[in-house]
Parts: structure tokens; C-alpha cells; sequence
């Protein structure tokens, strides 16, 4: 009898190893730390293109990365970060040899419609690591006679939105030869518990609340659809089905339409979950694949999907 017990007691327990095992991540944000774009600036790592008549620089995030200064200080970065109740920090310099440069550098999606998707070094390191929150780091060196000191910068913002989310900077003790992680440290060290608690209270909040996105759908010019997206279906118009399925399928219906033609739709402010039901990570194009699926296999309707980020997509109706 007791033998059995003891199999039955070993069974629940291997149950709940399973159980707890497959849990979506624990409550604490995926963090990627890289260098700011100021940075990138300042040290020369960007190019600068022509975008139809319009200079634009892209920033090389993956030869930022690379920079010895830089890496040692993205390093005590995640050291302080880990140390403060954020342990789930990933390494972009990780996969940096992972990423083909030319690739990260020039190659763009060509989609059937005639534009562009563009993939830079940092939409490879964002889309490959996906993470809740970038952690960007500015740093400025400045002397002072012998002595030189230097001013930090970190800036939290959303992966998903780009929205900010904390920001903490110092200025380190001035010193004849402290090096950069010792300096990053005597800056901000005291202001961090601060930092990483309004990281931990925004992934709280996704959690409640869902996580933030953005998306359009359009109809194109001389497609199937001579009314658009005022076009009827059994008595509903398009734009009123597609505004109902947001509705149903947004975290308590929270979402919000700036916008709205008859050949363009825009949503934004709409709150997903943060998992499916098999407790993967949900993206923008994750979750919108269900709208599409209604465009297209429910009504009929010719579509494509294009991925614009993590937080972002967009549905062309042909």
C-alpha cells in the first residue's frame, strides 16, 4: 500500500514539474541592450542613403556591437540589470556572427504590390531576438586636465511601439584611469533599483492589460473591390466586419481607429495578449494572421500580410 502511495505521490509530482515547466516565461521583461543612435553618431557607425530624394542614415548596429568600449559597457550593463530583479537579459552581440552583414545591409523584400521592406542590421537583431524592452546606451567621455569622467545614458523604450519607458543618467567620479564599466557603475548604480522597477511595472501592466500594437489595411487602387472597404457582405460592410473582429479578439476591446477611408483603415492603441494558448510570445503579425485568415478564407478576398516590426503589420486587400 505504501508502495502505491509513494508512485501516485511521484506521479502528481512529476505532473506539477510538467505543469510549471510549461508556463509562459516568468514576470520579468526580455531586455536587449544596444547602442543608441546618438551613439552610433558619434562614433561613426551609420551610413547615410538616398530614400527617394531624402538623405537618411542607417545605423550599423551590428559593427556598433563589435566596439570594445561599447561591448564592456553593454556587459555591466546587463550585469546591473540581472542584478536587479531583471534576469531575463538577452546578448545582441550574441548573434551578431550569425547576421550576414551585406545582408543586414542591402537586401530588401520585394513585394508583389511594388514596395519595399527594408531589413537593417537592427530590424535582424530586433526580429531575431524579439524582446519585450531595448535598453539603449549613450555614453560621453570628458577631460578634465589629467582627470575625466563620463556621463551615461540609458533609455528603456518598447520594442513593440518604440514608446519610452524609463530612462536613468549619471555622471561617474572623476579619475586619472578608471575604465568605462567602472565608470558606468559610480554613475548610475544608485539609480538603477528605480530603472529596473519601471521595467518590471510595464510588463506587469502588458500582462493585465495586453501588449500594445498597430496595424492598417488597405485596399489597392483598381482591385477587386470596386467599393473598397465600404463593399457589403451579407448586409455588413467590410470596415464594419473588420472593426468587429478587433474588437472580439483585443484584450477587453481595447483598441482605437484614428483613421479611416474608404480604401484605408488604421489601428493603433490595440492591447493583445502577451501569449497564445500554447504560451508562445505573440507578435503583431502572430496575431493578425486571424484577421487575414477572415479576409481571406471567410470572405473570399485575395490578401497579403507584411510583417512592419514586432508591433506593426499591415494587410493588403488585392
Amino acid at each position: 500500500m505504501k508502495r502505491i502511495k509513494s508512485i501516485i505521490y511521484a506521479v502528481f509530482f512529476l505532473l506539477s514539474i510538467s505543469a510549471y515547466a510549461q508556463e509562459p516565461k516568468a514576470k520579468s521583461p526580455s531586455i536587449v541592450v544596444l547602442p543608441d543612435e546618438g551613439w552610433c553618431e558619434d562614433h561613426k557607425y551609420f551610413t547615410t542613403v538616398d530614400n527617394q530624394g531624402k538623405a537618411v542614415k542607417v545605423y550599423d548596429y551590428e559593427a556598433a556591437l563589435r566596439d570594445k568600449n561599447m561591448q564592456t559597457v553593454i556587459l555591466k550593463i546587463q550585469e546591473l540589470l540581472k542584478a536587479h530583479n531583471c534576469p531575463n537579459v538577452d546578448d545582441a552581440m550574441s548573434i551578431v556572427s550569425k547576421i550576414d552583414v551585406q545582408d543586414a545591409e542591402d537586401a530588401a523584400i520585394m513585394s508583389d504590390e511594388g514596395f519595399e521592406l527594408a531589413q537593417g542590421s537592427f530590424e535582424k537583431i530586433r526580429n531575431r531576438l524579439a524582446p519585450d524592452i531595448f535598453v539603449r546606451v549613450r555614453y560621453y567621455i570628458t577631460a578634465n586636465g589629467p582627470e575625466k569622467y563620463t556621463t551615461f545614458n540609458l533609455q528603456a523604450t518598447d520594442a513593440y511601439t518604440n514608446e519610452p519607458v524609463a530612462v536613468v543618467a549619471g555622471t561617474s567620479d572623476r579619475s586619472l584611469n578608471a575604465v568605462l564599466p567602472r565608470m558606468l557603475e559610480t554613475a548610475v548604480l544608485d539609480k538603477i533599483p528605480n530603472f529596473t522597477a519601471s521595467l518590471t511595472d510595464f510588463y506587469e501592466e502588458m500582462q493585465s492589460i495586453g501588449r500594445k500594437i498597430r496595424f492598417r489595411v488597405e485596399t489597392v487602387r483598381n482591385g477587386s473591390l470596386e467599393d473598397g472597404l465600404e463593399t457589403e457582405f451579407d448586409g455588413q460592410y467590410l470596415n464594419e466586419i473588420i472593426e468587429k473582429w478587433v474588437e472580439e479578439n483585443s484584450v477587453d476591446g481595447n483598441y482605437n481607429v484614428p483613421a479611416s477611408t474608404r480604401n484605408r483603415m488604421t489601428f493603433d492603441d490595440v492591447r493583445i495578449q502577451l501569449f497564445n494558448d500554447r504560451g508562445r510570445a505573440i507578435n503583431a503579425e502572430n496575431w493578425g494572421r486571424g484577421l487575414n485568415d477572415l479576409l481571406r478564407k471567410t470572405l473570399g478576398l485575395k490578401t497579403r500580410i507584411y510583417a512592419l516590426g514586432l508591433g506593426e503589420f499591415q494587410i493588403i486587400i488585392n
